[in-house]
């Protein structure tokens, strides 16, 4: 029995070695004082935002997989499609550029629906929220909330948010070494059983 599960434990560590390496993923938290457009929701916007192609202290630029939200200023309600931006109905613009691990330069804004719920962190140029130009978000301007509601905003782009990268960010195991790991310890558990119902 032993040397059976050593060779299957033997296998499933051949097979993993052999597996997808696992992709690079960093987490940056952002933050960023606002004033509310009516000056009721004066605050601080902070968050997180993830980057799955990134390495620590790498550069390059591409799409954050996630950039979610955790705090707002009082009297900015919450997002009908909930705090990951990303995953909203209309995502206009995504792109983040690192020079050795530092944020030179983004462009990220995105509309929830049907609330009209807009995120916008830019750096750069004007680009718009919706097909249609409805809304905008303007070069060098953060802004959260219901477009037409309570919103906190800035006109210091860059200046005015900053991003720090975090412990949150690690190495994640693809799917095909999680999938590789469970079908070693289904065939070991297959073989013990198979054991126990010859040996009685």
């Amino acid at each position: 029995m032993l040397p059976l599960i050593r060779r299957t434990c033997s296998a499933a560590a051949l097979l993993i070695a052999f597996a997808v390496p696992a992709g690079a993923q960093v987490t940056y938290e952002f933050s960023a004082a606002l004033l509310g457009s009516s000056g009721a929701s004066n605050g601080t916007w902070s968050g997180y935002a993830v980057f799955n192609w990134l390495n620590s202290g790498g550069s390059g630029t591409g799409a954050a997989s996630s950039f979610l939200t955790t705090a707002v200023p009082a009297g900015i309600s919450a997002p009908a499609q909930g705090w990951d931006a990303t995953l909203w109905a209309n995502v206009a613009s995504n792109s983040f550029t690192f020079v050795n691990g530092v944020v030179t330069a983004f462009q990220f804004g995105a509309v929830s629906m049907p609330d009209q719920y807009t995120v916008c962190a830019n750096s750069g140029s004007l680009f718009n929220l919706t097909p249609d130009g409805l809304y905008g978000c303007p070069a060098n301007y953060n802004r959260i909330g219901a477009f037409n509601g309570a919103r906190g905003e800035n006109l210091n782009g860059i200046q005015g948010i900053t991003f720090t990268e975090t412990g949150r960010g690690s190495t994640v195991p693809e799917p095909s070494t999680w999938a590789l790991m469970a079908s070693g310890l289904v065939a070991m558990g297959i073989v013990a059983r198979r054991r126990r119902t010859t040996r009685s």
